[in-house]
């Protein structure tokens, strides 16, 4: 029996836990990535999607790489197992490389580290209905690998089945095997036991179930590891992942589902974070907040049960292995207009090389034009802001690389939305939440390169695709490899008299992928590139939402004056034709003022006053929680029709017994607008 190595670090399949109590079991993102040999956009992606699973680690996130039968049919990873690539193709319906595919959802689009980032921390921090603990064994060229399946919650009745992939974490050729010059190739997968259809099986809280398959090995395989997966065939979601890899003494993982959000002045925004152990040793981890706020602002801490006043900014946290600890940042903008950030860094001290940082943002309402910044880290978005800075709206920034794709409600303050999306299209979260604010009366620019080829790429979300073609008022019909010439139709509110280059001049000269589109449902064509006279624009007002779509960047136009000519008009035709309200929403439901309680600090009681605005009912929900996220009492949970609200809390549980003194949070949500603040119970 030999060990086995993994791709690059000796990790293993964990449960995450609270402390004390195996109450959850942490998920470990699948990864399945698509190459080919003689790809040439794979040999630029690849590196990412390893890079992102190395910084990540194997106990939170894993990769099984693909390879088709295109560009060559002769790429040797397709050849070892040629039945299980076809098959694994054929089930997510993949028709171009590279390819990536997270949890069984064909997203993000790959090379872009950030769009990872995105897609998968919210998956680290969603738990798992199951655990997985898997072995090998290996006797001469014989392996034999054993999975032990435990339901820790309830799972779906039917659709489940479990892969197994054998996997080779790293091979090195002297000469490249195919014409795009990579050499190194890592986690590739060898074989599927029994095959890629896996063994279907069904599963009940509590249950656990022991699987085991054998297979040979070639001996010219080196460090071959065992990856195993569920996943629901009816929908394709991967429910749990693990590997047969040896998990380190020190390992940890920072992060939290919201990175940033806006807010009203004097209302507290409460970022909810997570540090966990998922080391074999217990660890003790040093957190250290620092601040870039405006003076007035005040930001503080909770850890646990423990809130700090604001002057504290080092803490720690103590936990044994597999176990987590919730830390609450407070960020409240007084007095003062604007934006601020805090940033937590959280470092083991077992291995000082394990450390984590996550920068939360808050800015406050009041601008015109909101400019998302979902490009991938570049510097593009400076061409967007000189533009909009030559009109009469004002604007903020959301950097969505580093704070998250937006929500429906965050961006719902705002009446004109510009979405520059760099290579690709926004994430399927994000997608739903821009076609909730539009579907809410909002108004989007977006501009991007191979948003349409990425949206219809076999077995991408059907979300995107009915975002480009409705939304949008698109119909995607190819990319280009070249930089072009745009010209303006005749007569149209936006292209009337533009001609300009992409590519060149004063602009960021990245025009790679400008996209062919037509014009689909209520939209109209706007602008056509001068080679081949293929859609380059389209605009679209359906009398609920308005839209401009751009199929190259923005900030490719060569000119400046090109820019803000394009820019004046686009803002132009989208201004709202009524006065925005919070969310964007006429007549639906909002929560128009921040719920406050009075008294606070209380004993015994206090009132919770809010109100709703807009003319329909609305779901309301009205609950108090404790600082570790446990629901003491509901006050409200149902319809509400607009106008002032008052809801009175006793300081009882919803059993009615008398809740200690302390720190609580009262949540209020209107619609999808979710806000919440602390209230102290003193006796």
């Amino acid at each position: 029996m030999r060990v086995i190595r993994p791709c690059t670090l000796v990790l293993l399949a964990l449960a995450l836990v609270l402390p004390q109590a195996a109450l959850s079991s942490q998920r470990i993102v699948l990864l399945e990535s698509f190459t080919n040999v003689s790809c040439p956009p794979c040999a630029s992606s690849n590196p990412i999607t390893h890079q992102f699973v190395e910084d990540y680690g194997t106990p939170l996130v894993l990769n099984v790489q693909y390879h088709m039968s295109w560009p060559s049919a002769t790429d040797p990873f397709y050849l070892t197992d040629t039945a299980a690539n076809d098959a694994v193709r054929a089930y997510y319906g993949v028709n171009a490389v590279p390819d990536l595919v997270t949890d069984g959802v064909n997203a993000p689009a790959p090379g872009d580290y950030a769009a990872l980032e995105a897609t998968v921390q919210p998956r680290i921090l969603t738990d798992s209905p199951l655990e997985i603990t898997v072995s090998t064994t290996v006797v001469g060229d014989q392996i034999t690998v054993d999975a032990d399946v435990t339901a820790v919650s309830d799972v779906p009745a039917s659709g489940l089945v479990l892969r197994i992939a054998l996997v080779e974490p790293y091979v090195a050729f002297a000469e490249p095997p195919g014409s795009n010059g990579e050499t190194e190739f890592h986690c590739s997968m060898r074989d599927m036991m029994p095959a890629f259809g896996g063994t279907a099986f069904s599963i009940t809280n509590g249950q656990t179930l022991q699987f085991s398959e054998a297979s040979t090995l070639d001996p010219t395989w080196q460090d071959i590891y065992a990856v195993v997966w569920v996943q629901n065939n009816e929908g394709k979601e991967v429910l749990q992942a693990a590997a047969s890899l040896v998990r380190p003494d020190y390992a940890m993982f920072y992060g939290g589902m919201k990175g940033g959000d806006i807010a009203e002045l004097t209302t507290m925004t409460s970022f909810s974070t997570v540090v966990s152990n998922v080391g074999a040793q217990s660890d003790t981890y040093d957190l250290y907040l620092e601040k870039n706020l405006p003076p007035s602002w005040a930001a503080s801490v909770c850890i646990g049960a423990t809130c700090y006043p604001p002057f504290i900014t080092e803490f720690e946290v103590s936990l044994a292995s597999l176990a987590q600890q919730e830390v609450i940042i407070d960020i409240t903008p007084l007095e003062t207009t604007g934006s601020g950030t805090v940033t937590m860094t959280a470092i083991s001290r077992g291995d000082g090389t394990q450390a984590w940082t996550k920068t939360f943002m808050v800015m406050t309402a009041g601008d015109d034009v909101l400019l998302v910044d979902d490009d991938g880290g570049e510097a593009w978005e400076t061409f967007y802001t000189q533009a909009i800075g030559t009109t009469d709206k004002s604007q903020a920034i959301w950097d969505a690389s580093t704070f998250g794709p937006p929500t429906s409600d965050q961006l719902g303050h705002y009446g004109t939305v510009i979405w520059s999306s760099g290579f690709g299209p926004p994430t399927v979260g994000a997608i739903n939440g821009l076609t909730s604010y539009l579907d809410a009366g909002g108004s989007l620019l977006m501009s991007g390169q191979l948003i349409g080829y990425y949206s219809f790429s076999g077995g991408a979300p059907l979300e995107g695709q009915v975002f480009y073609n409705d939304y949008l008022g698109a119909s995607f019909v190819e990319y280009l490899f070249q930089s072009v010439s745009v010209e303006g139709l005749a007569g149209d509110v936006l292209g009337d008299g533009m001609a300009f280059d992409l590519g060149g001049g004063d602009g960021a000269d990245n025009s790679d992928y400008p996209e062919d589109l037509e014009a689909n449902g209520d939209g109209i064509l706007s602008m056509e590139f001068s080679n081949n006279k293929g859609g380059a624009a389209v605009h679209l007002n359906n009398g609920t939402y308005k839209t401009v779509f751009l199929s190259f960047g923005f900030e490719s136009i060569a000119t400046q004056a090109d820019r803000e000519l394009l820019m004046s008009r686009a803002l132009t035709f989208l201004e709202p034709e009524v006065s925005a309200v919070p969310g964007g929403q006429v007549g639906r439901a909002f929560l128009a003022t921040a719920p406050l309680a009075t008294p606070n600090p209380f004993n015994p009681s206090t009132t919770i006053k809010f109100d709703i605005g807009g003319t329909l009912p609305t779901e309301l929900k009205v609950n108090v929680f404790d600082v570790r996220g446990r629901r003491v009492a509901t006050l409200h949970d149902g319809l509400a029709t607009p106008g002032p609200q008052s809801f009175t809390w006793d300081g009882k549980t919803a059993g009615g017994r008398n809740v200690a003194s302390g720190v609580y949070l009262a949540q209020v949500q209107v619609a999808d607008m979710l806000k919440s603040f602390k209230m102290t119970l003193t006796k």
